[in-house]
């Protein structure tokens, strides 16, 4: 008896639930995976989230951006490869990250090239360098929609402050790979190891590396500042990172989309590069003093010297298509 009222009950409330209107929900035209080795929380995370949001209003819902950050699909050189299949559809690198893909990219691995990264920034932005990086970048199967300034690069350790090159000896220093940056930190006096970002805070919580180089707000978001407590403001390099897209994907949208993407992604860029990284390099750097990291100034002129010879070799070294590049950007 029981059993039959249950089921009298729930015929009941089927047939009063079909009676209730229901608003479809309307699925994107385009649902674009977005691949990051940042955590999701931080200053990088809330960028990104910002972009989604102006991409989704620009296209009237048509375009959706899915977020998927700690390289939960992959780190940055297979989502970058992702881009060229088009099983991913967007990702983020820094523009060194790109030499995986041809040693042109290498150019912009070198140390103490640009003099602030608002000087990059613009440069990158500049209609001839957009042109020829883009022209690039489509031979690859990569887009370029937006440059962020993700602040200059200086070196963090667990042992000791760094004040000139001599305090280098001997620290195993991660770099990102790229055979560039690598020989960078060499010149200056550590130990280059080329790791996966991901793999980086056990490598450094373990001591397989003693210190890592990069911006206050990257650190802190990935709470590197809990296992080293030595911060020096070498700040060697100044990197942009890029938002791509797979140009087959993008090449498939309607010319309006495309437009309308764009136009969200400039608007996006302009809110990360005026406002929220300006803003977090000051709050995250304090955040570091907060938690005990000590803060020191460098004999930049010295650090500066040391990568000379390095720099003088790579450009004796590099390829005409190289060459053409750094010409391009040194002329603008």
């Amino acid at each position: 008896m029981k059993m039959k009222k249950l089921v009298a009950l729930s015929l009941a409330a089927a047939m009063t639930l079909s009676l209730v209107p229901v608003t479809p929900v309307w699925a994107a035209d385009y649902t674009l995976k977005l691949s990051v080795s940042a955590s999701a929380t931080g200053t990088q995370a809330d960028g990104y989230a910002k972009l989604a949001e102006l991409v989704s209003e620009k296209t009237e819902g048509k375009v959706e951006i899915q977020l998927f950050p700690g390289s939960q699909l992959a780190d940055k050189v297979p989502s970058m490869e992702g881009l060229r299949d088009g099983s991913i559809e967007m990702t983020v690198a820094a523009m060194t990250d790109i030499s995986n893909f041809g040693d042109v990219w290498g150019r912009f691995s070198l140390p103490y090239l640009f003099e602030s990264t608002e000087d990059l920034i613009g440069k990158l932005n500049s209609e001839t360098i957009n042109a020829h990086v883009t022209e690039k970048l489509g031979e690859i199967g990569m887009v370029p929609l937006m440059y962020m300034d993700i602040g200059s690069r200086s070196i963090l350790n667990s042992k000791h402050a760094v004040s000139s090159p001599a305090d280098m000896n001997g620290l195993k220093i991660r770099v990102m790979q790229d055979a560039t940056l690598a020989a960078a930190i060499e010149a200056m006096g550590g130990i280059a190891t080329p790791m996966a970002w991901s793999e980086t805070y056990t490598a450094l919580q373990q001591g397989t590396v003693d210190g890592l180089e990069n911006s206050a707000p990257i650190i802190t978001s990935n709470m590197m500042h809990e296992v080293a407590k030595y911060y020096s403001l070498t700040e060697q390099f100044i990197i942009a990172d890029v938002l791509l897209m797979s140009k087959s994907v993008y090449d498939s949208m309607p010319e309006d989309l495309q437009a309308q993407l764009k136009e969200a992604c400039a608007e996006a860029g302009e809110y990360w590069n005026g406002e929220l990284w300006p803003a977090a390099m000051e709050e995250q750097l304090q955040v570091m003093i907060d938690s005990g990291v000590e803060i020191n100034d460098v004999d930049k002129e010295a650090f500066m010297s040391s990568v000379e010879g390095m720099k003088e070799e790579w450009l004796a070294n590099a390829s005409d298509e190289c060459k053409e590049m750094y010409d391009i950007i040194t002329a603008e």
